[in-house]
């Protein structure tokens, strides 16, 4: 997963109950007279992300030999949907669109995008790496190409406050964390926290690789027939978050305006002393808070016993579909084929530009990467890829089972000071069943297409 932004790129009307933040009336660049025109639909990004895509699409309308002229449109996270839904009504042109990996299964399902089998040479598809190849691949079939990864959840330190605080090592279990979080609150001012945690939606879909580590496995096992939230190790995550609201660890209220996706201010702003973020705060942090980088550490998360290497996120990220109702498919294909199959030069660009804070899904990219110098410190990259090598997919179920799960958690969270444990714990565990049952009696969850792949 990563942030979106509210930022105006260009104005271009479309529908005004789309709430269209962002297009382009034609392509961008030199523009090849006869020409067939690729529209490419995009989410709206961070400024940078933004910049870079409309830098490569005016680098490639310069190809004045092609026949093929690209035209990027971009949305805000809530008018995505019903821009793609308008797109197809009508017929205006969509031919290849961004999606996330775990949305691209709905897609599948509904017929909505097409195989890229037969479109893309097979070198495109060796290329990638396994972890990027499970995140768009369905019987056998690769339904969009990835284009990065980035794992949910690391766990990001300021030196210098945890150096005041007498804590001389990073965290690696919970105790250890715990004891880190005592120190910290004691050498902090009321209007700083030792530590910052997924709140909101995130608290769903962030806790994912938490949830794989402590229990073995998520809410569902992987027929989606069974809930698992009575197997050991549920009840000592809530737990966790029951311990770390209940000693006042971590803030009740968002200390950012877009609380986890951009947590990573409230650590730079010295309002935390350590937080949970998602890789992408690598790139906030370079480009907002430079200064602040040589104070700032990376690691795994801390896990219940402290074993290292396993599962303790999830791998989030965007692929670029072939729309169904495409009438230009093979030259859409030739606009993937060109940004992500060409050059490893090209491609490693956009992850140059991001600050590494995502991890390449095609393997000349990750060559060319590690033998190039960086300017971002190599620490927090190696942390970044062995994270993101051992994720998991994000969980292709139901989100209300997700969400039955995160009131689990916060009901726990919100009233850790109001209550004992073991009675909180007993009446949200009974709620969170019944709404799981619910979900899976109103609705057909079917079976997990990744059956056998997670874990």
């Amino acid at each position: 997963m990563k942030k979106l932004v509210s930022i105006v790129l260009m104005v271009s009307v479309l529908a005004g109950m789309l709430g269209m933040l962002a297009g382009c009336g034609g392509p961008q660049g030199t523009v090849e007279e006869g020409a067939t025109v690729v529209t490419l639909y995009a989410q709206n990004f961070e400024q940078w992300n933004n910049e870079y895509l409309q830098k490569r699409v005016e680098e490639f309308n310069q190809i004045l030999d092609d026949g093929i002229q690209l035209e990027v449109k971009f949305f805000t996270d809530s008018a995505y949907n019903d821009a793609l839904m308008v797109a197809r009504e009508n017929g205006t042109g969509l031919d290849l669109y961004m999606i996330s990996y775990g949305n691209l299964w709905s897609e599948v399902e509904n017929g909505r995008c097409v195989p890229l089998n037969d479109l893309l040479e097979q070198e495109c598809f060796d290329d990638l790496t396994d972890a990027g190849k499970n995140l768009v691949t369905y019987d056998d079939k690769y339904y969009a190409y990835p284009t990065l990864i980035e794992a949910s959840a690391l766990l990001y330190y300021r030196k210098d406050l945890l150096e005041k605080a007498g804590v001389t090592a990073v965290p690696t279990t919970w105790e250890e964390l715990y004891a880190a979080c005592d120190k910290l609150k004691a050498s902090l001012n009321p209007a700083q926290y030792a530590l910052g945690l997924p709140t909101g939606q995130a608290l769903g879909w962030a806790t994912w690789g938490m949830e794989y580590n402590t229990t073995g496995g998520l809410v569902l096992d992987e027929t989606w027939k069974n809930v698992q939230v009575d197997n050991k190790g549920w009840k000592e995550l809530a737990q966790f978050f029951y311990t770390c609201y209940g000693n006042g660890y971590a803030p009740t209220q968002q200390l950012t305006a877009k609380g986890y996706n951009d947590i990573i201010e409230a650590l730079c702003q010295g309002k935390l002393a350590m937080t949970i973020a998602g890789s992408w705060s690598v790139a906030e942090i370079m480009n907002t808070y430079p200064h602040m980088a040589e104070k700032i550490g990376v690691a795994e998360l801390p896990t219940f016993d402290g074993n290292r290497g396993g599962i303790t996120a999830t791998n989030g990220g965007w692929a670029y579909a072939i729309d169904a109702s495409s009438q230009n498919k093979e030259k859409a294909a030739a606009v993937i084929d060109w940004m992500f199959c060409q050059s490893a030069e090209r491609t490693a660009g956009f992850f140059e530009a991001a600050h590494y804070s995502k991890t390449a899904v095609n393997k000349s990219v990750q060559a060319y990467i590690d033998s190039h110098e960086k300017e971002v410190n190599e620490e927090w990259i190696q942390v970044i890829t062995a994270v993101s090598n051992t994720a998991m997919p994000e969980p292709l179920f139901s989100w209300d089972i997700t969400v039955a799960v995160m009131k689990l958690f916060d009901t726990v969270s919100i009233y850790a000071t109001a209550g004992d444990f073991e009675s909180l714990y007993a009446d949200a565990l009974r709620t969170c069943k019944s709404d799981i049952a619910s979900v899976m009696s109103r609705e057909d969850i079917g079976e997990n297409p990744r059956l056998g792949d997670q874990g």
